[in-house]
């Protein structure tokens, strides 16, 4: 501002003036002289602004000291335990299951004859050197253990033999399968010979002769199937008994040979068997 005003000062030296008017120095000093004083008041109130918005603008204060964190409270107790419940009861034992024994090869071990319903249980004796035939079929291929028969009551000179046949279309014998050889009676109990023998799908036949007449058998009642009934029927319809006269040395192998020619009827027994066979499917 004063640089501007001094411009002017010096402008007005220059000019002429008339010799009765008043010098253009003096007027331009004196309002020179009133402009700085303008400008000095508007300078001051500028610079009184200036402070008075500096003391409005103060800075801003320190940030306070944190505060103490508060104190844990006391954890509360453990509840009491409960009472432990009371056992339950055991359970009843199941009944008895009879389980027939594995077979190596993954199939089931029975004792019985194949296809063969049995209704009753007995001990009975038989005629000598007579020859007795229960029929059975294989439905599917079975593989043979043992044959097996129970002497209930011994007797020390008697001996009885079990054999396989095949059968024909009349249930009649044909071919021999295998024959156990002689069998002791002279104690009560099991009697088995080992086999090692597959029969497959068809219709055979269990022969069945003793020596002598003392000795007493577990005997198994059952219904074989079609060839369970007398043809005539009447009081007595079930088949017992399907023999023929024979002898106790080995069977005969060939057809023709032996067969049955006699039966025995039951009024309600079914059929008697004498043999068994130890066999898996």
């Amino acid at each position: 501002m004063n640089d501007y005003l001094n411009a002017i000062k010096r402008e007005n030296h220059t000019g002429t003036q008339p010799a009765n008017s008043i010098g253009s120095g003096e007027v331009s000093d004196s309002v020179f002289g009133y402009i700085k004083n303008l400008s000095s008041d508007a300078q001051a109130q500028i610079d009184a602004v200036e402070t008075i918005a500096l003391a409005a603008n103060g800075q801003q204060g320190a940030q306070g000291v944190p505060g103490e964190q508060g104190i844990q409270g006391i954890p509360g107790e453990q509840g009491i335990q409960g009472v432990p419940g009371t056992n339950g009861t055991n359970g009843t034992n199941g009944a008895a299951v009879a389980i027939a024994a594995p077979m190596p090869n993954g199939g089931t071990r029975l004792l019985g004859v194949p296809g063969v319903n049995w209704i009753s249980t007995t001990t009975r004796g038989v005629p000598a050197t007579r020859y007795y035939f229960t029929p059975f079929s294989c439905v599917v291929a079975a593989h043979i253990n043992a044959l097996f028969c129970e002497v209930t009551t011994a007797a020390n000179f008697d001996s009885c033999r079990i054999g396989i046949y095949n059968a024909n279309t009349n249930w009649q014998p044909t071919t021999l399968i295998t024959d156990s050889g002689l069998i002791q009676t002279n104690m009560a109990g099991p009697r088995s010979v080992a086999q090692n023998l597959d029969l497959g799908a068809g219709n055979y036949l269990l022969c069945f002769v003793c020596e002598g007449q003392d000795a007493q058998f577990r005997t198994m009642r059952a219904a074989p199937g079609p060839a369970g009934l007398m043809r005539t029927l009447g009081a007595s319809p079930f088949v017992s008994e399907w023999w023929s006269a024979g002898s106790a040395n080995a069977l005969p192998a060939t057809a023709g040979s032996i067969s049955w020619t006699n039966t025995t009827a039951s009024a309600n027994a079914g059929m008697d068997h004498f043999a068994f066979l130890d066999w898996s499917a």
